[in-house]
């Protein structure tokens, strides 16, 4: 099953039905749908596990639907010996699960999921979400109705009056997307990463079923540490690797997706079929020589997939087809026209994908800028510094960072972080609350410090986890490759290798000037040095130069004359800071903002 869909109360049937057919595109194979008076769950399947079959989905006065895939099922079933089953599928094992060990039955689970059990006898729904928050799973109650859904666009497809979110306007400024639990629509939310909700009576009860912080440090030998990695990331590609059917990886050139390539080639029988983006015209931006440079050496089956201004002329004319709201990622459009072809052109399913790495094992080059300018905090005497950062104020983000820490504010809030306080200021037509970017992600840190861990980097780490993956980057990995049909997979964000990962010293991943030093030392035993110490460049193509080229700055000056969201000469600066190639991204998220307005007005 790949998109769940159910609602509990008075609804209209036909809306319920055009509600639920708006996300067949998840589940193309085939679809079940359960309804009685005041109750309607549903599911499209995308057929991966006992493909030839139909789940089952309701025993013992419990009917369930979920979306994703368990990967011990089997161990599960061989755990079950009391039950008898009908199918080789995963529901039946879930049904069987909760019917012998209650709601506890989700701590033996391993795998990526959006989970519904209605349990008929107590009339309680259980929802759940799986720890790294890989599937999507939204919900809406208005005291009695009760919905929840795959995607956004089905619950609005109810009917149901929805008002804009100012804060999570605001907080897609801060953070580029809406952070869990909130969306852009004040009364739908979204279930967080490793969250439970009870609904029974009217009320709503949610808690976090399991975490992904350890208790202690305890790998700190780099020897141990590496093996240890080699096991953990082997185990999960196994778990990942089907014979069911046709899968494909999403190789880049990069290190993350370049060693799974080749730790799942020297397991296969045959070339594994790999693909990769390139820009034709576009020499600075397409790094597709390095990706066929790894699939030349490790003898996979690979494919180029060409992206361009016509491709990117045609996604702007919906930005938000694949998110229902905006994410501030022009990375989407790209992958997204590569997952397309990908569907036309084979019969591929699953499709494995590198995410995760650069937030686990400390990728990205701010990290260690930030680990360095955090030292200042411990300064005797800084007020000085402290005033003199305060009278002379700047836009960029490191006059930001230096405020925080002289300020002793917490000073990394993630990587998705985008307008900065004095940015937001500056631009918007009203005044913003001092310190509203952590405001948002309070909770994460206060959770953080229940556990008594004082290493920064563990901090970042963490933080990003749970903002930079789960609500940015897993959110734009899951609609894209649903929307066509096809599932994607991240062995690099399996629960066990993230919990064992973040029990490693830190600085095992920063060593010798290195960033993801352990990985890429487990690396060079699958691939040469050349690709494993390339300089890494980051994904980019020349999305603003596109956006300015088919008008886009004269419509966002357009959009804001209507609706006055931002301040109009600041707003003019600031785009003529991006023609000369300076805040792309905070342009590119402001066109998408009035967009989302203008559509939904």
């Amino acid at each position: 099953m790949c998109a769940i869909f159910g609602a509990i109360g008075n609804f209209n049937e036909e809306r319920l039905q055009k509600a639920f057919l708006s996300l067949a595109h998840r589940g193309p194979d085939n679809s079940y749908i359960h309804e009685e008076k005041d109750l309607f769950l549903a599911y499209h399947r995308l057929a991966i596990v006992d493909s030839q079959s139909e789940p089952l989905t309701y025993k013992n006065g419990v009917r369930v639907v979920f979306n994703g895939e368990i990967y011990n099922y089997q161990k599960l079933r061989s755990q079950l010996k009391d039950h008898s089953f009908e199918t080789n599928g995963e529901s039946e094992v879930l049904l069987a699960a909760y019917l012998t060990w209650g709601d506890a039955f989700i701590d033996h689970v391993e795998g990526m999921f959006a989970l519904a059990l209605y349990d008929e006898g107590k009339q309680t729904l259980h929802l759940f979400r799986d720890r790294m928050g890989k599937k999507p799973l939204y919900y809406y109650h208005d005291g009695q109705n009760f919905v929840f859904s795959s995607e956004i666009k089905a619950i609005v497809a109810l009917g149901i009056k929805t008002k804009q979110s100012e804060a999570s306007m605001l907080s897609f400024l801060s953070f580029q997307t809406a952070l869990a639990p909130a969306t852009f629509y004040e009364n739908i939310h979204t279930l967080q990463a490793g969250q439970k909700l009870c609904f029974s009576k009217q009320k709503i009860d949610k808690f976090f079923y399991d975490d992904i912080l350890p208790t202690d440090i305890t790998i700190v030998d780099e020897v141990e540490a590496k093996q240890n990695l080699k096991s953990s990331l082997e185990s999960s590609l196994d778990k990942r690797m089907t014979t069911e059917v046709d899968m494909g990886f999403l190789l880049s050139g990069g290190v993350d997706s370049s060693l799974l390539s080749a730790m799942a080639q020297k397991k296969s029988e045959r070339p594994i079929e790999t693909f990769t983006l390139g820009y034709e015209g576009e020499s600075k931006h397409d790094e597709s020589i390095y990706a066929q440079e790894v699939a030349d050496f490790i003898g996979t089956k690979h494919e180029r997939i060409v992206y361009g201004f016509e491709d990117f002329k045609r996604d702007l004319k919906d930005p938000f087809l694949y998110t229902d709201q905006p994410l501030n990622d022009p990375a989407m459009f790209p992958l997204a026209h590569l997952v397309r072809n990908i569907k036309e052109r084979t019969d591929i399913k699953v499709l494995v994908s590198g995410e995760g790495s650069d937030e686990l094992f400390l990728g990205y080059r701010p990290y260690r800028e930030l680990f360095d300018v955090e030292q200042l905090s411990k300064l005797s005497k800084k007020s000085w510094l402290k005033s003199y950062f305060l009278k002379h104020p700047s836009e960029h983000r490191e006059w930001e960072w230096y405020r925080r820490v002289l300020d002793d504010e917490i000073l990394f809030r993630s990587s998705a972080e985008s307008f900065t306080l004095k940015q937001k200021n500056a631009y918007l037509k009203k005044r913003v609350k001092h310190d509203s970017g952590f405001y948002q992600i309070e909770k994460y840190h206060q959770h953080f410090s229940t556990f008594g861990l004082e290493d920064p980097l563990l901090w970042y780490r963490y933080i990003d986890l749970k903002v930079h993956q789960s609500d940015y980057f897993l959110m734009k990995l899951d609609r894209v490759t649903m929307y066509h049909g096809i599932e994607a997979r991240t062995p690099f964000l399996d629960e066990s290798l993230v919990k064992e990962s973040l029990a490693m010293e830190s600085t095992l991943f920063l060593k010798n000037s290195s960033s993801k030093y352990l990985l890429k030392e487990l690396a060079l035993e699958y691939l040469p040095q050349s690709i494993v110490h390339r300089k890494k460049r980051g994904f980019s193509y020349p999305f603003l130069e596109w956006l300015e080229k088919l008008g886009g700055f004269q419509e966002i000056k357009q959009l804001n004359n209507k609706h006055q969201l931002f301040d109009a000469k600041a707003l003019n600066y600031l785009l003529e800071l991006a023609s000369k190639g300076g805040f792309k991204q905070h342009v590119f998220g402001i066109y998408l903002l009035l967009r989302w307005i203008e559509k939904n007005a």
